[in-house]
């Protein structure tokens, strides 16, 4: 399962990928710029929290 944040003037290129691993129960963060803000980052992982983890 993964999150995907991308910049509404290009909403085809991913900016930021969260991906949470069924497998380890590990996420982990790709980002596909080099200057991505931290409050962006801090919101993308928030929402992966959230969302990603299956609930039980």
């Amino acid at each position: 399962m993964f999150i995907e944040v991308a910049d509404h003037l290009k909403p085809a290129e991913p900016v930021i990928e969260v991906f949470y691993s069924d497998e380890t129960h590990k996420m982990r963060v790709t980002l596909f710029e080099k200057d991505v803000p931290l409050e962006l980052l801090q919101w993308a992982i928030s929402l992966a929290q959230e969302q990603l983890p299956p609930r039980t």
